[in-house]
């Protein structure tokens, strides 16, 4: 049988990553920026193409970006452009809509 601290500690771990959950949308804000499309990567995991471009950061969701809901605290992007050009960071998230923009 599990102790009681073990379990409460199991639940509050849990809970803790599953209630910080945020909205990202990657864009960019140059018709030149990457080539004609850049390819995002969250984790290491394809989400998408960028294909389109901004004047300023767009909502999330906005056609021609990326959009990913992310949980937790450790999350890692990394954005290829057709042209080779590469990105990478740790999203530092709020909740809610957060942006990233590839310049």
């Amino acid at each position: 049988m599990m102790s009681k601290k073990l379990l409460l500690f199991l639940f509050l771990t849990v809970n803790t990553a599953t209630l910080f959950a945020s909205t990202v949308t990657f864009w960019t804000n140059s018709k030149t920026t990457g080539g004609s499309y850049i390819e995002i990567y969250v984790n290491n995991v394809y989400r998408g193409k960028i294909t389109s471009y901004y004047g300023s950061a767009p909502d999330c969701g906005a056609r021609g970006c990326v959009t990913v809901n992310v949980t937790g605290t450790n999350n890692t992007w990394r954005a290829v452009g057709q042209d080779g050009s590469e990105w990478t960071g740790r999203l530092s998230l709020s909740s809610g809509c957060n942006t990233v923009r590839l310049h």
